[in-house]
């Protein structure tokens, strides 16, 4: 059981052991406990920002210490004798060089497939998460269809409502989503790990939601991910429109707030997946390649709002647009910032 709990959390049974092993968690609450801690065991695994493969050679320098200790030590150990001579009635047993053959063998197919295994369950999360986005981006281009001049869900800049993640809660409404939509939870990430209390609000809970509350809905409403919001067009802000833009994010992993360059951690910090305004996602691990922009900051090099209409910023859930005063200082001195 213990090995098919490894399985379970490496992501790689099939769906009727999953199934299986669910339930005798469901009905076993040591079973639960073991989980819990080969789940902390593996943890600094998810931590690796490269793939980890065996040293060259290993297989062969393994096989080559096997087969030296046996002629110097055992040149024909018992337990092959009698698998030669099934009738001599002798009693099957170990020799020393037999454990240490398995031993060796177990530790050079541990070496060799257990990063396979961790690779596999990345790519399979990589991938899990790219329908996600691919779904979700379907999603906000029919809602931008649907919308006088093809505008996406509004983030505005001051009010309960301003906050990145409010992209969700306007689907909701739109019944678009589900209040526990799986769609919105990356598997790579925590909140794939404990998901207990997760839920989409309505925009009437954001908007009745008393100051003390309105953060936590904040955080949540966006689940793993992080939302395009809107530009400025010389002094007024304006709502990201639809133009089939196919290098013009609208919806990514959420970036970090402490890996280096705000790469998301959902996939180990090795790059994020991307939705693009013409529906296509791809991962990307370098932003500036082929005089790609960032769309994480502004151009400016901000985590705000865009400075015109080709500059998309994507922000976490609970993000507003105007966060840093050296962007509110761009804006005209005689404009009404409540307004917004």
């Amino acid at each position: 059981m213990r090995e098919d709990l490894v399985g379970y959390l490496l992501g790689v049974l099939d769906t009727a052991e999953r199934r299986r092993i669910e339930q005798s968690l469901a009905a076993d609450p040591d079973l639960r406990r073991q989980l819990e801690q080969i789940r902390q065991a593996l943890e600094p695994l998810e931590t690796l920002n490269d793939e980890q493969a065996p040293p060259p050679g290993l297989a062969g320098r393994v096989c080559d210490s096997i087969e030296k200790y046996e002629v110097d030590n055992h040149p024909v150990p018992l337990s092959i004798l009698q698998a030669r001579d099934p009738g001599s009635g002798a009693v099957a047993s170990w020799s020393l060089t037999d454990a240490l053959v398995v031993a060796l063998v177990a530790v050079t197919a541990f070496t060799l497939f257990v990063p396979a295994l961790i690779n596999g369950r990345y790519q399979a999360r990589k991938l899990a998460c790219q329908d996600n986005l691919r779904e979700l981006g379907v999603d906000l281009i029919t809602f931008s269809d649907r919308q006088g001049g093809h505008r996406f869900p509004y983030v505005p800049l001051s009010g309960p409502r301003a906050f990145a993640g409010i992209f969700a809660p306007t689907l909701l409404d739109s019944q678009m989503l589900s209040s526990h939509d799986p769609r919105l939870i990356c598997p790579g990430s925590k909140l794939a790990d404990d998901r207990s209390g997760w839920y989409i609000p309505s925009l009437q809970q954001v908007d009745s939601a008393p100051s003390g509350q309105l953060m936590g809905l904040r955080e949540k409403a966006g689940g793993s991910y992080a939302y395009c919001i809107g530009y400025f067009d010389k002094d007024s802000y304006q709502v990201n429109r639809n133009l089939g833009r196919a290098r013009f994010a609208i919806l990514a992993d959420a970036p970090s707030v402490h890996l280096r360059g705000r790469v998301s951690a959902n996939h180990g910090g090795r790059g994020q997946n991307i939705c693009y305004e013409d529906g296509h996602v791809a991962f990307v691990t370098d932003f500036h390649a082929n005089g790609g922009d960032d769309p994480l900051r502004n151009r400016l090099g901000f985590a705000e709002a865009g400075v015109d209409r080709d500059d998309a910023v994507i922000l976490r859930s609970e993000m507003q647009p105007l966060a840093n005063p050296p962007l509110l200082d761009l804006l005209p001195k005689d404009m009404d910032r409540e307004d917004f």
